[in-house]
């Protein structure tokens, strides 16, 4: 089973170091979840328990102990996204979208309010820096709209209940991955709209590297690195969640560093650069054609001798925006 997955790892990456960190853990994973879709795991995943005093605790361990603790992050496989997972805690909506709208999860772990379901990958997508990004924007809106038709907890960290814990209420579904086709054609709407604030950890991953990219297009001499720790602190608390980790950032950085060196190799960039680019041109220009009338006659007020703020009351506007208009469209000299 191992050589299997090795082998099938090498084949679907075929990129050189960061996806080395793939071939490691899965020897590990119970036979369960193997043989319900799980495709990647991290080498060392984030777990939690809770101890007896209440307190809980959660940290990474090494793969071959994970699988022991009553709580772990499968989501994450270290440089790949490697399933779904969504925290419900409204047990009827949950219920409605799994019977309307959504295929057959993997396995579904019940909590006291709802249950944790999980969908696995068939080809886990790949996030570390040498990875293509249509894929990753792909299950971003895939992932954030399973969490629409959940009605999910957008708190949800991403850390899990483990369903082969002895005290996990587990039922085991469909045992085939999915496609990123499978889990979106004939699922999700073609005019779904993404949320302007992503609600799970995928979504939100996607929106600190389109951010980075317009940080790197923009300031073409700062580091990518700079740029994200610059972001992090304001886009988390737009999300109201925690700060994206510092290992996470350097993957992302040296992803957004590659595309940087691409744009100014072949003098183009993404297309949300691109059409940000455009509507502000067009919108610039719209601006300044419906202006150009009052425009011209503040140029004219001064040249006849009125004051700046004379002018401003005439036209309604500020003495700043009335020198603004001079300083563009005056005459040099007057």
């Amino acid at each position: 089973m191992a050589t299997e997955t090795t082998s099938m790892t090498k084949r679907n990456y075929q990129t050189s170091t960061d996806s080395q960190q793939l071939e490691l853990p899965l020897e590990y994973a119970p036979e369960p979840v193997r043989a319900h879709g799980l495709r990647a795991a991290h080498r060392w995943p984030r777990v939690g328990r809770k101890d007896e005093a209440g307190e809980f605790w959660s940290g990474r361990v090494p793969a071959s102990h994970a699988w022991a603790y009553r709580y772990i992050e499968l989501a994450d496989a270290g440089s790949t996204w490697a399933l779904m997972t969504h925290d419900c805690d409204d047990r009827e909506r949950m219920a409605e979208g799994l019977a309307t709208s959504l295929p057959p999860d993997n396995w579904m772990v019940r909590t006291e309010r709802g249950a944790h379901v999980t969908w696995c990958l068939e080809v886990p997508v790949a996030k570390h820096h040498a990875a293509r990004q249509g894929p990753e924007t792909y299950l971003a809106r895939v992932a954030e709209y399973f969490h629409h038709a959940l009605g999910a907890d957008p708190a949800f960290s991403g850390l899990g209940r483990n369903p082969v814990h002895p005290d996990a209420d587990t039922i085991w579904g469909r045992e085939e991955p999915y496609s990123l086709d499978g889990l979106s054609r004939s699922v999700v709407p073609f005019n779904w709209r993404m949320p302007c604030i992503p609600q799970t950890g995928i979504g939100r991953n996607r929106d600190m590297f389109i951010a980075g990219c317009r940080g790197a297009q923009a300031n073409p001499d700062v580091p990518a690195l700079t740029i994200l720790h610059t972001l992090n602190q304001p886009i988390a608390r737009e999300w109201g969640k925690w700060l994206m980790p510092d290992n996470e950032l350097g993957y992302m950085a040296r992803s957004i560093e590659r595309y940087r060196l691409k744009w100014q190799r072949d003098g183009h960039a993404p297309w949300w650069i691109t059409k940000q680019r455009r509507v502000a041109l067009i919108g610039g220009e719209q601006r300044r054609a419906a202006t150009a009338d009052r425009d011209r006659e503040i140029v004219e007020d001064r040249a006849a001798g009125m004051t700046e703020r004379a002018i401003a009351a005439k036209h309604g506007l500020s003495k700043t925006a009335i020198r603004h208009v001079l300083r563009r469209d005056s005459p040099l000299g007057l």
